[in-house]
């Protein structure tokens, strides 16, 4: 019996993974220099705020992670039934 392997898209083209790399770690480092200077400064006016941000922030990207892995997991069991 033969089986054909399912091949997983990619999210970025083979010439295109360092530029890739690239922009996710600059935007890391972004995030480690501008999040202490956004905490402390919305922590003077408002104590709650910072944690209001962060936690919206984290609820939004399970969300968008959450919506893009069941997006995957039909796409291959179409891809599945096909084969």
């Amino acid at each position: 019996m033969r089986r054909e392997r399912v091949q997983r898209k990619k999210s970025s083209a083979a010439h295109e993974e360092g530029a890739t790399i690239g922009v996710a770690q600059g935007a890391g480092s972004l995030a480690r220099i501008l999040g202490p200077i956004f905490a402390t400064t919305t922590l003077q006016f408002m104590p709650p705020l910072p944690y209001l941000v962060c936690t919206t922030v984290l609820l939004a990207s399970a969300l968008i992670f959450t919506s893009k892995m069941r997006e995957d997991a039909a796409e291959r069991a179409v891809e599945t039934t096909v084969s």
